[in-house]
């Protein structure tokens, strides 16, 4: 492991001098983060050191060098502490045979905090991101004590990219010379997996491991690089192989149970889980993902005592209240979610998901003004955040403002214009603003990015429909038939155009199949017996009202409807009697008072008719 570590020294010298450009465009990213992790920290006498940052799936990789000598440059500005220089630190990871691109847990940070003979050391953790960004979670964590002091979070670019490009050149010279080098090939492949370039990290890693077989690290950077891919099985295979070689490798057994969830194979996620966990009982990481896994089950309650416990062991662990606060949401219990979101936003105000998570827990409650707040929130700290415009547009649009949902969903689309539901977000909008033909275009994109979107074939046809072109509602109703024929909702719909098109028959048929489908959905019901009593079926009609009366009684339209369908049948006693009905519900029902009149008249009562019409007369005109 020596050549990581020497590699990432000869590093950062390089970088530092070719960032001096950017630096005064990127200092206040890190200036904020340094600031924000030292804001508790009191006593000039005091020592820090940044001992680094990995990947949350455990890959190697040398961004957490670079980002850890940012901050520690950060740090040396402020002038609050005496600052560690990061030599030191990597003279400190040789001797305990630490990488400095690997996962360092507050266990280890204290002994090495201790080695250096410091009183504060700053840790985290690393996420990819779209758009060459990652997400930093720091903490600083007392020596001593082993607890949490404070934490950061932000978005930061990954401006460092064209030195690795440089780097690299270096390196594919390397393994030119070297051919049967296994570590020269295994470091070409963590540099083109930190450019993202998987297919080439696969195949330096694959090289790798045809040299040296038990190239334990290899195995692990392919694994990961086939996840990126979404090649999920090759993933498992070569965790797998991890593990052969290694059975206590906890990250391995992590990362294949983060595969087998990709995979929605969620029982041998959560067994890998709790393997990681048996070597580690101390990991929150694992019970975080095992905690997720049975959340993506509907295990809630396993899924919260797992997210629990993760906070037992780090109470300032900021992904366990969000991963818990996101649970009680799935379980609609908003309070206990928003109560968690805010104990993650006390503890890191700088971490945009927390207030997405509370803000989605308003919205489901209705708050929608308190929704909006904490969206804007989160796009104040991350403005490149696509899912907190989506988010507050969506709750924009649930309190009627149309025009500013438009604005949100399209500031998302710049920022992600190949994601097809934000499309479909603001068609929709569109469509509620009685505006199809945007509403059509927008929905059309979406289509265009995945033509196998049942759904959006059924926004398309709906608006369509709202617009009067029965046959292209009809058209689109079809394709997402074809794709989804279980969609109760479409086989509905269809058989409304076929209906305002004259062509009872077709709708009949439609609204058969969404029966079928869906027993207990009482309008579906109402519709077919409209459609019945066009073609003068009275009997097939008064069946399907009656129906709709045995799945809601108290729906009035429908005794209204039976009523007319029985003076249609000729029986004017049972006519009578539904429409009484209707007028017990609401005795200023006119229509009701009209229909009973007319059975009335029907049967040659004509003094109770003609009150029964005077008095909807009256009605009418209040």
């Amino acid at each position: 492991m020596n050549i990581i570590i020497i590699f990432t020294m000869l590093f950062i010298p390089i970088f530092a001098q070719a960032a001096s450009a950017e630096s005064v465009k990127k200092a206040n990213a890190y200036r904020l983060i340094a600031d924000e992790l030292l804001k508790d920290c009191t006593g000039a006498d005091k020592a820090i050191a940044v001992v680094g940052f990995s990947y949350s799936d455990g890959r190697d990789s040398r961004d957490g060098g670079v980002v850890a000598e940012r901050i520690t440059t950060e740090l040396v500005k402020i002038k609050k502490l005496k600052v560690v220089e990061r030599k030191e630190i990597e003279k400190v990871f040789s001797e305990l045979k630490f990488q400095l691109s690997g996962a360092i847990n507050p266990d280890s940070a204290k002994e090495i905090g201790k080695m250096l003979g410091v009183d504060l050391v700053i840790l985290g953790t690393l996420t990819e991101l779209p758009d060459k960004r990652l997400e930093l979670n720091a903490r600083t964590v007392g020596v001593e004590s082993g607890e949490i002091t404070s934490a950061a979070s932000s978005r930061i670019e990954k401006d460092w990219l064209d030195q690795y490009r440089k780097l690299l050149e270096g390196q594919n010279k390397a393994v030119e010379k070297s051919s049967k080098d296994a570590q020269a090939f295994y470091e070409q492949g963590t540099m083109y997996a930190d450019l993202r370039e998987y297919d080439n990290a696969v195949g330096s890693f694959g090289i790798a491991i045809s040299i040296n077989p038990t190239h334990l690290e290899a195995y692990f950077g392919r694994g990961g690089a086939y996840c990126y891919k979404d090649e999920y099985d090759k993933a498992i295979e070569d965790y797998s192989k991890v593990i052969v070689i290694d059975p206590k490798y906890t990250e391995a057994y992590i990362n294949r149970g983060i595969a087998y969830k990709l995979k929605g194979e969620y029982d041998k996620a959560i067994e890998d889980y709790s393997k990681a966990i048996d070597i580690d009982p101390k990991s929150v990481a694992a019970y975080r993902v095992r905690g997720n896994a049975y959340d993506g089950k509907g295990e809630y309650d396993k899924a919260i005592e797992d997210y629990s416990k993760a906070i037992l062991i780090d109470p300032q662990y900021v992904a366990g209240y969000v991963g818990r606060g996101s649970t009680y949401d799935h379980k609609d219990e908003y309070e206990k979610a928003i109560e968690d979101y805010s104990k993650a936003i006390a503890i890191d105000p700088k971490y945009s998901l927390t207030y997405i998570g509370r803000g989605s827990a308003y919205r489901a409650k209705g708050e929608y003004d308190k929704a909006i707040e904490d969206y804007s929130k989160a796009i104040a700290i991350d403005p490149k955040h696509a899912s907190a415009y989506i988010d507050r547009g969506i709750a924009y649009a649930r309190k009627g403002g149309y025009d500013k949902a438009i604005e949100d969903y399209s500031k998302a689309i710049a920022i992600e214009p190949k994601e097809w539901f934000m499309y479909s977000f603001r068609g929709t909008a569109y469509g509620f603003k009685g505006e199809y033909d945007k509403a059509i275009e927008d929905h059309s994109k979406a289509i265009a990015i995945d033509p196998k979107l049942a759904e959006e074939y059924f926004n398309r046809g709906k608006a369509y429909h709202a617009k009067g072109a029965y046959d292209n509602a009809i058209e689109d109703y079809s394709k997402a038939i074809a794709i989804n024929p279980k969609f109760t909702l479409i086989y509905a719909l269809r058989g409304e155009a076929y209906s305002e098109k004259g062509k009872h028959d077709n709708a009949i048929e439609d609204y058969s199949k969404a029966i079928e489908i869906d027993p207990k959905n009482a309008i579906t019901y109402y519709n077919r017996g409209i459609n019945y009593v066009y073609k003068r079926e009275y009997d097939k009609a008064i069946e399907d009202y009656s129906k709709v009366i045995e799945i809601d009684p108290n729906d009035v339209n429908t005794y209204r409807n039976r009523g007319v369908a029985y003076i249609l049948n000729g029986e004017y006693d049972k006519a009578i009697e539904d429409f009484s009905e209707a007028i017990d519900f609401d005795p200023k029902d006119a229509k009701a008072y009209g229909g009973r009149g007319e059975a009335y008249r029907k049967k040659g009562e004509f003094e109770k008719a003609a009150a029964d019409e005077e008095k909807s007369k009256s009605l009418s005109q209040e």
